[in-house]
């Protein structure tokens, strides 16, 4: 059990192995996510806060950055853990517009999509956020066995297979300059946790 896992447990977040839904990410991110160095992470969904908590003792050192459409989540932790806190809806655009003018482009090293678990927001997050994302930086997408839609053809898990296959990410959710803006920035495309978590590499 590393390090990172034996913090989640502490903070009783389902990244870990011993609270709720038990997911296990924290075996994957400590190989991703640094113990000591600075670094940028971008969390969508943020429930109790406990994962929040988390990653701030883990390194003390990284920048978080929030997103939730919940006022009530956003009172659950001290918000002085935070560099900045976005009360907004990952699925609108506009709302998403607004946070990457904030943060800057190429600011992130990591964002973590653990929001509304619904595909079409996993995409227009994807597609509105990557931008903040700096080159070689990392994009993960938790929970893909839980979204709520069962149509093959428009699940975030089918569609980064056939990028692997194709290099062409498309999604009916999506604008054409979008889906080709995806296409275009995505490096690698890794599944973890018999594909319930994704890790995505910008060029």
């Amino acid at each position: 059990m590393n390090n990172l896992t034996i913090i989640a447990n502490k903070h009783r977040t389902d990244k870990g192995t011993e609270w709720f839904e038990k997911h296990s990410y924290t075996e994957i991110y400590q190989s991703y996510i640094p113990e000591n160095n600075p670094c940028a992470l971008l969390e969508i969904g943020i429930y109790h806060g406990d994962s929040i908590r988390m990653w701030k003792e883990y390194n003390s050192k990284i920048d978080l950055y929030v997103i939730d459409n919940n006022p009530k989540s956003l009172d659950t932790f001290d918000h002085n853990l935070c560099k900045k806190i976005f009360l907004a809806d990952q699925g609108d655009r506009e709302n998403l517009k607004d946070i990457v003018l904030e943060i800057g482009e190429g600011l992130l090293d990591f964002v973590v999509d653990d929001g509304s678990h619904q595909m079409a927001h996993h995409h227009i997050s994807l597609a509105a956020l990557l931008p903040c994302v700096r080159s070689g930086g990392t994009y993960f997408i938790e929970d893909l066995h839980t979204c709520d839609s069962y149509e093959e053809e428009i699940r975030t898990t089918t569609i980064l297979q056939n990028f692997i296959k194709t290099n062409k990410f498309s999604s009916r959710f999506l604008k054409p300059n979008e889906n080709e803006y995806i296409s275009n920035s995505i490096a690698s495309v890794e599944f973890f946790n018999s594909n319930k978590l994704v890790k995505i590499v910008k060029k």
